[in-house]
């Protein structure tokens, strides 16, 4: 049932975006798909890997997913984590990883990878587990299995603002030159201190 839906609205903003204008006040027309995007679809996610950065992009003035909106310091997969444009897909208020861990805020974007919090031992918000926060796998290194980590407050953003369909960037060095701040400092070892 879902993957009908799922279809049918793919097969209605195709129709949408192939035949639906409307007359402006000026005497031009606007494309009604191209607002009715624009409104599903509000931000843009860019990571570039050379800065462990992910930025998060809104529409600018020139109808383009231009202006930096928040930014957040990152870890990646080196190799691991693969360069392209993805689709945000299904999410998870919890993800387990076979291996053991559970992260928050999970947003799927190719085979087994996702955006995602810190590493925790349980699905418990102060079970935390340092070294994927800022330990030996630290946010702002490559040292993830592939999947795109950072705070909980960034995770979450994406969670509960980019829905499915949402458009993610990765690409290797830094060719824009973004950068984000570093994570804030733990207070409790076991608790990312934003999660709030």
């Amino acid at each position: 049932m879902k993957k009908a839906l799922s279809v049918f609205l793919s097969l209605m903003l195709i129709f949408i975006t192939s035949s639906c204008t409307t007359s402006n006040n000026n005497g031009g027309f606007v494309d009604v798909a191209e607002e009715v995007v624009k409104e599903k679809f509000p931000y843009y996610l860019y990571v570039e890997k050379g800065t462990f950065t992910l930025t998060v992009y809104t529409i600018g003035e020139d109808g383009k997913y231009s202006v930096p909106y928040k930014s957040f310091k990152i870890a990646h997969g080196g190799n691991k984590t693969p360069v392209g444009v993805f689709t945000i897909g299904k999410k998870q208020r919890w993800h387990e990883f076979p291996l053991g861990g559970f992260a928050q805020y999970a947003s799927h974007y190719s085979d087994k990878l996702y955006i995602h919090s810190p590493l925790y031992e349980q699905q418990d918000e102060n079970t935390l587990w340092r070294t994927y926060y800022d330990g030996e796998k630290a946010i702002g290194t490559a040292s993830s299995g592939g999947c795109i980590r950072m705070v909980t407050e960034g995770a979450k953003f994406i969670y509960e603002n980019c829905p499915d369909g949402t458009k993610l960037e990765i690409v290797n060095g830094s060719p824009r030159g973004t950068n984000s701040e570093s994570v804030p400092p733990l207070t409790n070892p076991k608790k990312d201190p934003t999660d709030n």
